[in-house]
């Protein structure tokens, strides 16, 4: 089991989105300007790229590395990797004996990780951010991953102390559908459903990296989703489909309501039904979708849908109004006779 995460560093030459899109984790390098250190971060989070090119357009001067005060800041652990909403104390101590001891602590990236002024870090979101740690002469980063598939808080010590544990605390244990996906030769990955019940962000994410196809087979259905459709990877997709038998024909509910992070493909084993209608909560009615057709269904939209071999957009007209309408014009045309009968011998 792949048991890493890949690295690199900010000068990487990629953007924010490519990035993200690798699913890679950037750790950022340092960047003196003006008398303040800042993360370079791809984003821009710590120092805008305005502000940055306004002040070397100004005459002042940046480089790439900390002050040269004589001062080290060694920081306890070197790097976290954390799953969302855990927390993890940082330890900074600076050399000489004579250095200040007393550190600021700031996030990079606020919404991938939080640090209080004590050092206490939570994370927050997936992604990678860095925290500087600085004593006012001298500058240390930590490299922190939010991972859902995380252990709960692990990362490495820089002191490099005998603790057995770290060895293990480090590892990141990916989703066993992650894993297969990734090793996997094949563009299309075949599961039952009662395997994947629910395709989470991981795997959707998964997915995007990839560009394969995860195909997941139910009872009477396959449902199919491939990287290029997912969307996003915050939400999730339940892949459990009850097919049942109506009246009107065959009803199903897709993503329990719940947004739908993806476009998904359901192919039915058997279906005898030429029209597919999505029901509008709102108004109250069945909207006919022109998504459907030989038992192959494309969707993005979580709701109740119908399978039906009805023309139900005239369904839900009230007719009363129609033959009200039909009555009086037959009366207005009966009386408007009899009037002209009686004047015809005029």
């Amino acid at each position: 089991m792949r048991e890493y995460v890949i690295m690199t560093d900010s000068c990487c030459d990629l953007t924010d989105h490519m990035a993200r899109e690798l699913g890679l984790a950037v750790v950022p390098l340092t960047v003196h300007i003006d008398g303040h250190d800042y993360p370079n971060m791809l984003d821009g989070s710590a120092i805008s790229f305005e502000d940055f090119y306004g002040k070397i357009r100004s005459g002042v001067l940046a480089t790439t590395s900390a002050a040269n005060s004589g001062q080290v800041i060694t920081v306890t652990p070197s790097y976290v990797v954390l799953k969302p909403g855990a927390t993890r104390t940082l330890s900074a101590k600076a050399t000489p004996a004579s250095a200040s001891q007393s550190f600021t602590y700031k996030s990079g990236n606020s919404s991938v990780a939080t640090v209080s002024p004590s050092g206490v870090i939570t994370a927050v979101g997936t992604g990678s951010t860095s925290i500087t740690v600085s004593n006012g002469k001298a500058t240390a980063l930590v490299t922190v991953i939010v991972n859902r598939s995380a252990s709960a808080s692990s990362g490495s010590d820089s002191s490099n102390g005998d603790d057995a544990s770290n060895g293990d605390d480090d590892k990141i244990t990916l989703d066993p559908t992650v894993q297969i996906i990734q090793d996997s030769t094949d563009n299309e990955v075949v599961f039952a459903q009662s395997e994947v019940p629910v395709i989470t962000g991981d795997i959707l994410n998964s997915l995007r990296t990839t560009g394969k196809t995860l195909c997941v087979v139910g009872d009477g259905y396959t449902l199919q989703v491939s990287g290029k459709d997912v969307r996003n990877t915050t939400g999730e997709l339940n892949t459990s489909l009850e097919l049942q038998q109506v009246e009107q024909g065959l009803e199903f509910v897709v993503n329990d309501g719940k947004t739908v992070p993806c476009s998904a493909r359901i192919d039915l084993d058997k279906s005898d039904y030429s029209r597919l209608y999505l029901y509008n909560e709102t108004t109250g009615k069945w909207q006919y979708l022109n998504s459907y057709k030989d038992g192959v269904i494309t969707l993005d939209t979580a709701g109740r849908y119908l399978l039906t071999n009805e023309n139900l957009r005239f369904a839900n007209i009230n007719w009363t109004f129609f033959i009200a309408g039909g009555v009086v014009l037959v009366v207005i045309a009966v009386a408007y006779i009899a009037f002209k009968k009686r004047y015809w011998f005029w």
